[in-house]
């Protein structure tokens, strides 16, 4: 189905982050789990998705204009988050490292290249390809007090050619 405006493709990473956590959902993952029955302390997870630059491929638009329909290098950051209080018992800080590896390790089978078409049917307007991994870290952030994970992921992110609006619609005024 087309997009009614042209501000529906540009604007990219609501739908992106939306489809990520709907594939983290289906294969067991929560964006928000308790850390342990003994406190009231929680892990956050949420990815963030940063459109790359367009890159020199261009898609003749229903309009006659030409656009670019493929963003190369986007990124897609996995971060997770608890608080560390001081008085933290070294078996709950080693129970969030628990939580932590579990849940990376979802979040790495949710991003697998074989669930791409279930991330992509979550997406209107396009289609995710060349998924690749960039790197992990975890550790503690003492300026804010929190034992925290990043998953980095690169990847390439395409303009389905049905999406673009009909000739004469949704061209103009295109504010980003």
């Amino acid at each position: 189905m087309p997009a009614s405006n042209l501000v529906q493709i540009k604007n990219v990473a609501d739908p992106v982050e939306r489809a990520l956590v709907a594939a983290f959902v289906a294969v067991g993952g929560a964006t928000i789990i308790a850390r342990s029955e003994a406190d009231a302390d929680e892990v956050w997870i949420s990815p963030a998705f940063t459109l790359g630059p367009a890159t020199g491929h261009l898609y003749k638009r229903p309009d006659g204009e030409w656009d670019y329909d493929l963003f190369a290098d986007c990124q897609i950051e996995w971060q997770g988050e608890c608080p560390r209080h001081p008085a933290t018992p070294h078996e709950t800080v080693a129970g969030t490292y628990s939580v932590f590896s579990r849940e990376m390790a979802r979040i790495a089978l949710a991003m697998d290249p074989r669930r791409w078409s279930a991330i992509n049917a979550e997406l209107p307007y396009h289609k995710l390809t060349k998924l690749r991994p960039a790197g992990e870290a975890k550790g503690f952030d003492a300026e804010r007090g929190q034992d925290r994970f990043t998953l980095r992921y690169t990847c390439s992110l395409g303009v389905r050619p049905d999406a673009w609006p009909a000739a004469g619609t949704g061209y103009s005024e295109i504010t980003i």
